[in-house]
């Protein structure tokens, strides 16, 4: 897990690996405590994405939504695709294939709308 500053705006958190159980503490051990106005999650080197791992990056797509903060997330691989499409988390931030997509339209994207309770 590595934390990037990218701009003054701007943060990348690169994952690799398996995000389970045992090393979900390092991702949410990664994000800041204050997001920045945009987040970039790049999992385009993760080949596992439990059910833990799924829980963490839904708070942290919660978080951005309840704070208009920016975020996406880069991946093109089956094992973490597959459970962001199951979860519903691709319809709440955008899906960037590759970093170079992500670092160009998160910044440019509206900030998404605040989370409804309950929903």
């Amino acid at each position: 897990m590595r934390h990037v500053p990218w701009r003054h705006d701007l943060a990348i958190i690169a994952a690799a690996g398996e995000i389970d159980t045992a090393s979900v503490r390092l991702l949410q051990q990664a994000l800041p405590e204050d997001l920045p106005a945009c987040l970039v999650l790049d999992l385009s080197r993760v080949t596992f994405l439990g059910s833990a791992g799924l829980r963490a990056l839904e708070g942290a797509v919660d978080r951005a939504r309840a704070e208009h903060r920016r975020i996406g997330i880069v991946s093109a691989t089956r094992p973490v695709l597959r459970p962001l499409r199951i979860f519903g988390i691709d319809t709440r931030v955008g899906i960037y294939p590759i970093l170079a997509d992500a670092l160009r339209e998160v910044p440019l994207s509206p900030p998404p709308p605040a989370a409804v309770p309950g929903v």
